[in-house]
C-alpha cells in the first residue's frame, strides 16, 4: 500500500436526484498519492455518480470532498478538472485525425514546437504506434478510441485519472492492452487512478486497492481476491 499523502477525499458524501430518495449514502473514502483504486460495484449502484461528484460535475446533497486538503468547492470547476482528468465510459472523439484531437487540450494554450513529439512519446507510451497520429480518429476500434482519449486527458498534465467503466466495450485482447497502458501510466506519469467498473476480473487484474459499493455504501477491501464473488 502506498504511504504518500491522500491526495483526495470523500467525506461522509451523500446524493440524491430527488430529496426523498438517496442514491449514496456517507461515502467515505481516500486516495493516495499514486495508488490504483478500483470502485467495483453492480451496474445502477451509483459507481459513475460517484465520479461526477468528485469532479464537480453534480453537487452533493451531503458531505465534503476535499482535493489536496481544500473544498473542492473553494476549487474552480477548470482547475480542478484539469488536476482530475476525467475519462467517460464512451470515448468521444470529434470528427478529423487523432492529431486534431490530441490538439484539444492546447486550446487557448501556447503549442510547443516539439508538439508531434510530445504526441508521439504519450501513444506510444499506451501502446499505440506513431502512424496512428494521422488516422482518422472515428476510424478506429473502441479500444484504440480510449487510448486516444486517455492520452488526450494526459496532455492537461492531470494528477488524478478517473475512469468509468473502461473495459465495458472492448474484448479480452483489448483489456489487457488497457491494463499494461494504465499501470505503464501509472509508473511514468506518477499519476493517481481512480476507476469504476462492474468487472471484478479486470479489477483482480489492475490489481489495486478495491472499495465495494452496494447499497448506496462502500465497503472496503484490501486487495481485489479479498472482494465476495
Amino acid at each position: 500500500m502506498n504511504t504518500e499523502k491522500i491526495i483526495l477525499e470523500s467525506d461522509q458524501l451523500s446524493f440524491g436526484y430527488s430529496k426523498r430518495k438517496r442514491l449514496l449514502n456517507d461515502i467515505t473514502f481516500q486516495l493516495k498519492s499514486g495508488d490504483i483504486t478500483i470502485i467495483l460495484g453492480k451496474s445502477g449502484e451509483g459507481k459513475s455518480t460517484i465520479l461526477k461528484l468528485l469532479n464537480r460535475l453534480l453537487t452533493p446533497s451531503s458531505g465534503v470532498i476535499r482535493y489536496n486538503q481544500i473544498n473542492i468547492q473553494d476549487i474552480s470547476p477548470l482547475q480542478l478538472r484539469k488536476d482530475l482528468g476525467y475519462i467517460p465510459q464512451i470515448p468521444y472523439l470529434i470528427e478529423g485525425t487523432v492529431r486534431d484531437n490530441l490538439l484539444l487540450p492546447f486550446y487557448k494554450r501556447d503549442i510547443p514546437t516539439d508538439i508531434n513529439l510530445i504526441f508521439i512519446e504519450k501513444l506510444v507510451e499506451v501502446g499505440l504506434e506513431e502512424e496512428i497520429l494521422y488516422q482518422n480518429a472515428q476510424e478506429l476500434s473502441v479500444g484504440q478510441k480510449q487510448r486516444i482519449s486517455i492520452v488526450r486527458s494526459l496532455l492537461n498534465e492531470p494528477k488524478i485519472l478517473l475512469m468509468d467503466e473502461p473495459s465495458s466495450a472492448l474484448d479480452k485482447e483489448n483489456i489487457k492492452l488497457l491494463i499494461q497502458s494504465l499501470k505503464t501510466i501509472v509508473q511514468q506519469e506518477a499519476l493517481t487512478l481512480l476507476i469504476v467498473t462492474h468487472n471484478l476480473d479486470f479489477a483482480r487484474e489492475i490489481d489495486g486497492r478495491l472499495l465495494y459499493l452496494k447499497d448506496g455504501t462502500i465497503k472496503k477491501y484490501d486487495y481485489p481476491e479479498n472482494s465476495p464473488n
